[in-house]
């Protein structure tokens, strides 16, 4: 039933395809963020370990901007899946049958 569910969630909106988008946006904010203090500890300290910090920064960063550019990607794809399917865009009752 769970597959059932998520098959339900994902074939019929692109709600998660956005989620994508905005999740890949917060985690850009704060890879730089991170980038950010990870400069002041290296400039204004002695404390900063050396290469792991840039490695988790870059990390983050390419993670963050992937996910944005994924999300989008996939937006596009949806639009185009819904406008492939050709379906209208309201439907009008016909009133001439009512009686």
């Amino acid at each position: 039933m769970l597959l059932f569910a998520w098959d339900g969630v994902v074939s019929f909106s692109s709600f998660p395809l956005r989620v994508a988008s905005v999740i890949g946006v917060c985690v850009s904010l704060l890879g730089w963020l991170y980038l950010v203090y990870v400069l002041a500890v290296k400039v204004f300290t002695d404390r900063a370990i050396q290469g792991w910090t840039s490695v988790t920064a870059a990390v983050l960063l390419l993670g963050g901007v992937q996910l944005v550019f994924l999300g989008i990607l996939g937006q596009y794809v949806g639009r185009m899946y819904d406008d492939v399917k050709r379906r209208p865009l309201f439907l009008i009752e016909d009133d001439t049958q009512k009686e």
